[in-house]
């Protein structure tokens, strides 16, 4: 049977045009053929740029990988794959190196890091479960993060004012632990995520940003989650967000937006529940990888956060223009 599932699969994408398709496949008695590669870095080897490697669920981890001198697609089953046994394709980490511009990733369980080593022109990170993505400072363009579960750092920044990072899109995201550092960017939009601290019942004071600068943030929910200190925060705009029970941080009040700085904020709902579909009322439940695909993040019939976005749309994950599923799955 998971001989003709994946074959199936090179039958099916192979007349997609979009260049050969490959199979990673690490389980014990996984089929052979070509194109059939029993690790993923013998798939990224013998792949040429423009080509798609599907990565196979396992019991096993993929291990870390390098992808250098070629544009490829790595796709993965999800985050949280619905069926009865729900293996995940699930790896270490990977690094983006020298000329792997247009390289998308989706549907992996990472356990680490993906990293980009080099300038680049076009990231793509999208449903996957993702420990932190990191630039190491590479000015790039066209950084794009839909549609996954963050649990730790993100860090996006050019190297100085004068060699920045241009269009980043970071959206429909949940971002359950950690920070972003935003800045030295052109072009910043960071839309309808949510931005959770575990266990956020008397007002959380783990910060959403350690440092963020002229981007756009709209359309999100900053449950127990402060933006970030006032002087850290400079040139954003803040429209249409809903925040709610954050402590004070430097000289932004509770459940407020930083107006120092050059930072503007307009049509936010402050200090206003979400009302989840499914969420504990007291904000007193921790959140994690192990439980927070149990919840529904949709927003109730009588919330204020309904079609209150910017564009018309809910505000959080299942509004903009990625929203997720009714359920999270990647």
């Amino acid at each position: 049977m998971k001989a003709l599932l994946t074959l199936s699969l090179i039958l099916l994408w192979s007349t997609t045009g979009y260049g050969a398709i490959h199979v990673a496949d690490n389980n014990p008695n996984a089929p052979t053929g070509t194109n059939i590669h029993n690790s993923l870095s013998a798939a990224i080897t013998a792949a040429t740029t423009g080509d798609t490697i599907h990565v196979v669920p396992s019991t096993q981890n993929y291990g870390s990988v390098t992808i250098e001198l070629k544009k490829l697609t790595l796709l993965g089953i999800g985050f949280n794959p619905l069926k009865d046994i729900p293996l995940k394709s699930q790896l270490s980490s990977i690094t983006l190196s020298t000329g792997t511009h247009g390289t998308k990733i989706s549907g992996l369980y990472m356990t680490s890091t993906i990293s980009v080593s080099d300038s680049l022109n076009g990231v793509t990170v999208e449903n996957c479960y993702l420990p932190s993505f990191n630039n190491s400072g590479h000015p790039s363009n066209d950084i794009v993060l839909k549609n996954n579960i963050l649990t730790s750092y993100v860090s996006i920044y050019g190297a100085s004012t004068s060699r920045r990072v241009t269009n980043v899109l970071i959206t429909s995201n949940t971002h359950i632990s950690g920070y972003m550092t935003i800045y030295h960017i052109t072009g910043g939009s960071i839309t309808n995520n949510i931005f959770y601290y575990s266990a956020p019942a008397s007002g959380g004071t783990s910060l959403a940003f350690s440092s963020l600068e002229d981007c756009i943030v709209a359309n999100n929910i900053f449950y127990g989650k402060p933006i970030g200190s006032s002087t850290s925060i400079t040139r954003n705009t803040f429209n249409n967000n809903l925040i709610y029970r954050t402590a004070a941080s430097g000289t932004v009040a509770a459940d407020d937006f930083p107006t120092v700085n050059s930072n503007t904020e307009s049509n936010n709902l402050k200090g206003v529940d979400p009302e989840f579909t499914n969420f504990p009322a007291d904000g007193s439940t921790t959140v994690s990888i192990n439980n927070i695909v149990s919840y529904d993040f949709r927003l109730g019939a009588s919330s204020l956060g309904k079609n209150a976005g910017s564009d018309g749309t809910d505000v959080g994950i299942f509004g903009g223009q990625f929203p997720f599923n009714s359920i999270l799955t990647g």
